[in-house]
């Protein structure tokens, strides 16, 4: 039995477990102030020292703090709380760090690491925030009430019994007193202890991964606006409202939504990932960029298309479906043009190798993509100069432009999932192969030729031409958020010139398509429903073998183009001379070269043609 098991605030030394039988004099920790450190004999333990910025750490989120239990979670917390809103984590993207305009992936792990570092550093300054419990201040206090009676017997010479029992009483009033400031002197010297273990590498893990539930969003929530654009002086937000349809009729309430771009601070709340490199300025002109565009574009729908279009792509939204390949032969400002506006995106902007969206490399499901998983956030990729020949991977361009979750992974890393925001913009001197007939690539397909070639005697380093170029760069930003205010008001509204473009090259990569309009005509049926023409299916091949010479088109092996007839809707059937086409009939068909001579087409390989 010790003396306080007889005090009558006895109940705190059981509230406080492990309390020392006696503490060394401590002072406050010099967190604000140069007060001494404590003052006891050394244990071999550090206390730590504060850090360098103790003066300019907010005093209310120290006190905050130091009510935070001494554990991982705790320590998560106080991550929260000195630096929470500046760090975000995305899920299996990782941590992102707020840079004052945007959160930025690059380095943000490393900058949560050393948050976590600075937080640990601060627990130190929390020693001076603990404060007595209620039972703790109790005792003080009676101590302190009792100390003068304590010291005016202690002058009594010869003490009565009944002195004596007093004495002991109050002798026992201080000592609980005494012990009770030890409690708190002890709490400070273990907080101060705790402020150094907190840095060992393995706490620094657990500090983020118990802040972390509390900093995550969804990969869908990043850049989730669609329609928000962020520019270094703010975010560009394009902002709907509805307004009386025009067109509607005197009685009808009818409304259609009409766009503006407003310019508005940058918020952490918008979740945005990426900066543009140029500031708005509504004032701002390109009179050089714009007489350049009107010289290589001479045709002003298409012109204005193509400004449509990348303006479409400062914003995330897929609904068009659709890519634009700019077509010249060299020398017309395609790539001057896709250099300068990539470079006024910035990071929104992406670059692909072609040979990612063409060629004969394919990868099966489980292989790595990094091309692709390199992409997301991005709203406009672009690509250029296509070998001769290539062919388009048509699957991977309708999941690019699809809209449509799809699955892709980094080297070495898990699959995850996202949703393309991207346009495509490609360019090249050569077309690329397309085998497809069908619709669903076709539809994607924006054809534009740049018509209008540099005299040698005007060339210049492309390089000196956008660097006064860029000079104009808030002016062709005010040209692209006209392009953008101009597709969400009227839509993309592709122009006769580009359908037209478009169609010829679909002719050209569909010769099958263009010589069944020239050579083969249809014969209804006999009343019986039995065939009143057909043409033999080695027949109808020469035939378009020897159309395809005289029209200088590159002919396709039998097996391409017996699968292309039958993706026509042409019907076959097998009799005893041979397979046959039904209700068919040849005309126009000019004179046949050697068979020997054709070249394959990229879909040939060695099996049979079907029936």
């Amino acid at each position: 039995m010790t003396d306080h098991d007889s005090d009558p605030y006895s109940d705190l030394a059981d509230y406080i477990e492990g309390a020392p039988a006696a503490a060394p004099v401590v002072a406050p920790h010099p967190a604000l102030a140069g007060s001494p450190q404590w003052l006891g004999e050394d244990d071999g333990e550090s206390e730590g020292t504060p850090p360098d910025d103790a003066a300019s750490i907010s005093l209310e989120v120290i006190a905050v703090c130091a009510r935070e239990p001494q554990n991982d979670t705790g320590n998560g917390q106080r991550l929260l709380h000195h630096f929470g809103q500046d760090l975000l984590n995305v899920r299996d993207v990782g941590w992102h760090a707020w840079t004052g305009t945007h959160w930025e992936r690059e380095g943000g792990q490393e900058i949560a690491v050393r948050r976590a570092q600075a937080t640990a550093t601060r627990i130190v300054l929390e020693a001076d925030f603990l404060a007595h419990t209620p039972h703790e201040a109790a005792l003080i206090e009676a101590a302190d009430d009792t100390a003068a009676a304590l010291a005016a017997i202690d002058k009594v010479k010869e003490l009565t019994d009944e002195q004596k029992a007093r004495k002991r009483d109050l002798q026992q009033a201080v000592d609980a007193g005494a012990w009770a400031r030890a409690q708190l002197q002890a709490r400070q010297i273990a907080r101060r202890k705790y402020a150094v273990s907190s840095g060992n590498a393995g706490k620094i893990r657990g500090m983020l991964d118990q802040a972390l539930p509390h900093r995550t969003i969804r990969t869908d929530e990043l850049d989730g606006n669609k329609r928000a654009f962020n520019v270094a002086n703010g975010t560009l937000h394009f902002i709907g409202t509805d307004e009386p349809d025009p067109d509607a009729s005197d009685h009808s309430d009818r409304t259609v939504k009409r766009y503006r771009v407003e310019l508005r601070p940058h918020d952490r709340a918008d979740n945005i990932s990426k900066v543009a490199p140029v500031e708005y300025d509504r004032a701002a002109t390109c009179p050089r960029f714009l007489a350049a565009v009107k010289r290589f574009q001479p045709i002003e729908p298409v012109r204005k298309f193509v400004q449509r279009y990348h303006g479409y792509a400062l914003t995330g939204l897929t609904g068009e479906q659709c890519l634009i390949f700019n077509y010249g032969t060299g020398s017309n400002w395609k790539s001057t043009f896709t250099e300068i506006v990539a470079r006024i995106m910035g990071p929104y902007c992406a670059t692909i190798a072609f040979e990612s969206l063409a060629g004969d490399g394919q990868k099966n499901g489980s292989q790595a993509s990094p091309d692709i998983a390199r992409l997301p956030g991005a709203r406009l990729v672009r690509a250029s100069e296509p070998e001769r020949g290539v062919q388009f991977k048509e699957a991977l361009i309708k999941s690019l432009t699809g809209g449509e979750p799809m699955l892709t992974r980094h080297n070495f890393k898990d699959f995850f999932e996202f949703t393309p925001d991207f346009k495509l913009s490609l360019a090249g001197n050569h077309k690329p192969q397309i085998s497809g007939v069908d619709e669903g690539i076709w539809r994607r397909i924006n054809f534009v030729p740049w018509p209008v070639s540099i005299a040698k005697h005007e060339r210049r380093p492309m390089n000196e031409v956008l660097a006064e170029l860029w000079e104009e760069r808030a002016g062709i930003l005010n040209w692209l958020i006209a392009g953008a205010l101009d597709y969400l008001n009227h839509g993309l509204r592709p122009p006769q010139e580009v359908i037209d473009a478009t169609a010829d090259y679909r002719e050209e990569m569909d010769p099958v398509g263009t010589f069944c309009g020239i050579c083969v005509e249809a014969v209804a049926s006999h009343p019986d429903g039995t065939p009143a023409s057909t043409v033999p299916a080695r027949q109808m091949y020469d035939a378009f073998a020897a159309w395809a010479e005289n029209s200088a088109v590159r002919p396709w092996r039998e097996k391409s183009f017996a699968e292309a007839m039958a993706t026509k809707g042409f019907q076959k059937e097998r009799h005893r001379d041979g397979v046959r086409y039904l209700h068919v009939t040849l005309k126009n068909v000019p004179t046949r070269r050697r068979r020997d001579d054709d070249p394959p087409h990229p879909a040939d390989n060695d099996e049979l043609a079907p029936v």
